[in-house]
């Protein structure tokens, strides 16, 4: 049946196509055009050239029409398949030919919207000025279907942007009438001719207004010849680089940052008075010996410390702006940081990392590591990676060190400071960082307050240069960014909050400066804004993006005052405030706006919350004033809702929370509930477990998920923000069946969230599982520690590495840059106190779920040989595994005591391990990438063994022999296109390791359980 031949290449069902073509009664010798067309028409329809090339090599003509005079060549543009639509063109199919409508294949492409397969044709040649039969040329059909980026496409290749068709319209006018407001910008960009009239001499303004499209006919109004030329020159004419780019400066408190953001931003004769009025009353606290301690060095800077060293410390990030630079001063207040993620990450800036020669060694060491530390953490992932995993585009970073004056630094034979310690430092962290930023080669030692001195000079001379070679490297710009930028402080001028939104920035651009820009003329503005430092653009979850006006407004006004040391001492402990609570708090006329704002920004969440507790609340309450522990925000734990239509709390966005409101009776203004993470200062340690059962039947397991020191302590109110929006996410991922009445209840009513300074808890079913999260001492680490009844350990271990893996991609989101590390607690039942926790060791950890992998697939192979059964697609098939163990015993043992840790002692968790193993790496991390490839590629090993490693997982390509790529001159990494985003989902965690293990790299497979393993285990198993 010629029927099911047709279906069969519709599929792409090559299989089904040679026998259906076998078994039909056809003639094919005789068949008509029409059959043949049918079924090329059923091939092209699959998508793939395959069922195209079957026919052709049986012979079937390809210049076959169909039943309205359509080739081939129509029919491949309206599926939108590039590969047939080359092919046919390769073949000699006439890409001018019409249907009956005299329409060609590019007036198809158009009128469907194909992009790529109009560019194709008029690569090849397809004219756009051949008219179909109503006149309407392709610019006209492209107005027509009203797409912008179509219309963009098609004047580029067209010479007559004003031709009429037989109705007398040009397609300005087709555009106007059906009030595309877009296309007509397009059009106008390109030179189309406003006052171009029709065969009735009707111009395209009076056209818009007479279809009622006041805003179209708006625009054409404006378009005068004069400001028409002006306002088209002014977006195409990019021949001027940026104006000025950012500078940040980051440091600890009282390093001077400040004073030298003056002096930078100071001319010679301003500087030399300021100089002369310069007291010793501003170093206030400083002693004249060097390296001694004082009191401003009682924390560093991944210590908590709520009390500033000094009362003139700056509040949030000050904006200073000089006609090269946007200068940005963030502060050293610690409770700033955990906020800078926001404002850190542009490549295409200078960061400046100040530290005080008056500490001692150690301590310039520590903040300067800190800081370098929190930059790459925050600095986004940009592939492709060059040899030895390094960014293709690095941060550019300089080492300042001041107070040389005050700390008798010593000066060189050209009369500039010139310390050793700071000089040995800098070899040192130019060596620790060479792959993941561009420090400079010169550390600066000078006075920060004397904007005059020698030093100050070589530094500013330093900036100007490599101010250059980065402005060079960006696009150029036209004079709309001078005109919007100046427009900025009108704007501002008469706003108590400014800020707009994306749409009403674009119109308020429109409006006041060109009313031509197109929507990648705004992107390109918003872009170049954020390159000057001229505005902050946020992304919100919930609402329109945001644009900040006025950087200083938002960095210094609201969260230098919000996260102030004077606005801890009033605000409350708890950290929850109702909106009026919140309206004194911040002071603001628009309190809805704003929080909108630090929703956007991460800083807060909203909820709705009811005052009766249920018995269940109340119950813990009791307990929780009988034990004397202070218990949080108790109105924000879930409870039984009084109404069916809102839980008694649920998190919204501000958005909502705003239409909430205005419900009246059913809900109050006061059930709306703002939970400001950084701002509660609750002082739990860590809580006791709560006493539910006897400890004989209960089930312990933890980690501790590692960073660089302090990383973890500033990014904690996140942590906690991200807890709040997705525990009941976590819950639903997990069935929860509760026994008798339990089984009867809703699991998202059944649990509480309590959250403290550095520390939360999670309780289910009345304290039946806990989960604990709790900072180390150490600051470095985040405590998870689990516990629950035996019936409920796999679940738990399904929430707990789900709350694992859910940290691990909040924070991959805020900071890509961030390395993480896991390490198992070892006996975490006895973890209550946080002083004597202990850990796996890492080798012995890896050995023993290594050794226990081999374990379960030796059984798996043996249960095979014996059965008829077929492999799972999950288990390993390699008869060499025993050659690839880490440690070179054949014992299998694995000790109980990790089983019990890792496993909450159920034997049926193994398999989880077990596939994990078996997953594909599709969600590597790029720091563990760049770590990999740093240590391959600069240790020495040759192409081949590079090659052989590929083998191993599996890449046999020959695009990919040695992987050897070239990004111009630069050579790329090997090793990180191999474990990229292209291949990584090819192989899995066991054939990384193998491959590992046969370069000897022993301590890369430790790395990677570490940093890959047990952080992702939630990701590709299921948790019963």
């Amino acid at each position: 049946d010629p029927t099911d031949l047709q279906t069969s290449l519709r599929f792409g069902r090559i299989d089904l196509a040679e026998r259906f073509w076998g078994d039909a009664a056809v003639n094919w010798n005789d068949c008509a055009e029409q059959v043949w067309f049918v079924l090329y028409e059923n091939a092209v329809a699959s998508c793939e050239i395959q069922p195209v090339l079957f026919l052709r090599q049986r012979g079937a003509p390809l210049d076959c029409k169909g039943e309205f005079g359509e080739t081939l060549l129509h029919v491949a543009v309206k599926t939108g398949c590039l590969e047939i639509l080359r092919y046919l063109i390769t073949a000699g199919l006439d890409i001018t030919a019409t249907d009956h409508d005299w329409k060609t294949p590019l007036l198809w492409a158009i009128e469907n919207l194909q992009h790529a397969c109009a560019a194709e044709l008029m690569k090849c040649g397809a004219r756009t000025d051949t008219c179909d039969r109503r006149g309407n040329t392709a610019l006209h059909v492209a107005c027509f279907v009203g797409d912008p980026d179509m219309t963009r496409l098609i004047c580029k290749h067209t010479m007559d942007l004003n031709s009429l068709n037989t109705d007398g319209c040009s397609p300005l006018h087709v555009a106007a009438k059906h009030g595309f407001l877009k296309t007509v910008r397009e059009l106008l960009l390109a030179g189309a001719n406003p006052e171009v009239r029709s065969k009735k001499g009707i111009t395209a303004d009076v056209m818009a207004f007479a279809q009622g499209h006041r805003r179209v006919g708006m625009l054409l109004t404006k378009m005068k010849p004069a400001r028409y030329k002006h306002w088209r020159d002014q977006l195409l004419d990019r021949n001027q680089h940026l104006p000025r780019i950012k500078l940040k400066l980051l440091g600890s408190t009282m390093v001077g940052k400040s004073q030298l953001a003056n002096s930078i931003k100071t001319g010679f004769l301003s500087g030399f008075v300021r100089k002369k009025l310069t007291t010793v009353s501003e170093l206030t606290g400083w002693t004249n010996e060097p390296g001694s301690s004082n009191i401003r060095q009682q924390t560093l800077p991944y210590e908590w410390n709520m009390d500033p060293q000094h009362e003139h410390y700056t509040r949030g990030i000050e904006v200073h702006s000089t006609s090269e630079f946007s200068i940005w001063d963030f502060s050293g207040y610690e409770p700033y940081y955990f906020i800078y993620d926001h404002f850190i990450g542009d490549v295409n800036c200078i960061h400046m990392v100040l530290f005080n020669l008056m500490d001692s060694v150690a301590w310039r060491r520590a903040n300067v590591l800190f800081w370098l530390d929190f930059l790459c953490a925050r600095t986004p992932n940009s592939e492709p990676y060059l040899v030895g995993g390094k960014s293709i585009k690095p941060v550019h970073v300089v080492l300042v060190a001041t107070h040389a004056d005050y700390s008798l630094c010593p000066k060189n034979d050209a009369g500039i400071y010139v310390d050793e310690g700071a000089t040995r430092l800098l070899h040192e962290v130019r060596k620790l960082y060479a792959y993941k930023l561009d420090i400079c080669d010169t550390v600066y030692c000078l006075d920060a307050r004397d904007a005059t001195s020698a030093e100050l000079k070589h530094l500013k001379c330093y900036l100007t240069d490599t101010r250059a070679s980065i402005i060079q490297t960006l696009p150029l710009i036209s004079t709309l960014l001078t005109d919007v930028t100046h427009a900025l402080n009108g704007w501002c001028a008469d706003r108590i909050i400014p800020m707009d939104s994306l749409e009403k920035f674009s119109d308020r651009v429109r409006k006041d400066v060109n009313p031509l820009c197109t929507e990648d003329h705004l992107n390109t503005l918003i872009e170049h804004l954020q390159y000057t430092g001229s505005i902050v653009y946020t992304e919100s979850p919930s609402a329109d993006d945001m644009i900040i006006l006025n950087p200083n407004w938002l960095l210094n006004d609201i969260l230098g005052e919000c996260f102030s040391h004077e606005m801890f001492r009033r605000s409350r402990v708890t950290g929850s405030f109702t909106v009026d609570d919140f309206q004194l708090f911040v002071r603001a006329q628009n309190t809805e706006k704003l929080i909108v704002l630090m929703e956007a920004l991460g800083i807060c969440v909203c909820c709705v919350v009811h005052e009766q507790p249920t018995h269940e609340v109340r119950s813990r309450c009791k307990k929780s004033q009988s034990c004397g522990k202070p218990d949080f925000f108790q109105q924000a734990s879930q409870s039984h809702p009084t109404t069916q239509r809102l839980p008694a709390k649920s998190v919204v966005s501000a958005y909502v929370a705003r239409d909430i409101i205005s419900m009246g009776d059913e809900v109050r203004r006061e059930d709306i509930q703002i939970e400001i993470p950084r701002l509660n200062l609750l002082p739990m340690e860590l809580p006791e477990w709560s006493k539910v059962i006897t400890d004989q039947e209960l089930r312990y397991s933890g980690y501790l998920v590692s960073s660089s020191p302090g990383a973890m302590l500033h990014l904690m109110p996140r942590i906690q923000l991200q807890l709040r929006y997705s525990t009941i996410d976590l819950l639903h991922e997990t069935k929860w069946v509760g026994e008798g009445a339990e089984r009867l209840r809703d699991i998202s009513t059944r649990w509480d969230l309590s959250q403290w300074l550095h520390g939360s808890k999670l309780v289910i079913l009345k304290g039946a599982v806990e989960v604990l999260i709790n900072m180390h001492q150490d600051n470095t680490s985040l405590i998870l520690l689990a516990r629950c009844l035996v019936k409920h350990a796999r679940r738990t271990f399904g929430l707990l590495h789900n709350i694992i893996y859910l940290i691990c991609q909040h924070l991959d989101s805020i900071c890509p840059g961030l390395e993480l590390r896991v390490d198992l607690l070892s006996d975490p039942h006895s973890a209550r106190d946080l002083t004597r926790l202990t850990t796996w060791d890492s080798a012995e950890l890896t050995d023993s779920v290594w050794r226990l992998f081999l374990r379960e697939t030796s059984h798996l192979a043996k249960r095979d040989s014996t059965s008829s059964q077929k492999r799972s697609p999950l288990e390993p098939n390699d008869e060499d595994l025993l050659r690839f163990q880490i440690h070179s015993d054949e014992q299998w043992d694995v000790p109980e005591q990790l089983l019990d840790d890792l496993c909450l002692g159920d034997s049926h968790l193994v398999s989880q391990l077990i596939r994990k193993h078996c997953s594909s790496l599709g969600d590597l991390r790029h720091a563990v990438i760049r770590e990999i490839a740093n240590h391959l590629e600069s240790e020495g090993y040759s192409e081949h063994q590079l090659q052989q490693f590929a083998a191993e997982l599996g890449v046999t390509d020959p695009l990919n022999k040695s992987i050897m790529t070239q990004s111009g001159t630069k050579q790329l990494s090997s090793t990180a296109v191999l474990l990229g985003a292209q291949y990584n989902s090819t192989f899995t965690v066991e054939q990384l390791i193998k491959a590992l293990c046969r370069l000897g790299r022993k301590d890369l497979v430790q790395y990677l359980y570490r940093t890959h393993f047990f952080l992702t285990i939630a990701h590709t198993t299921s948790m019963i």
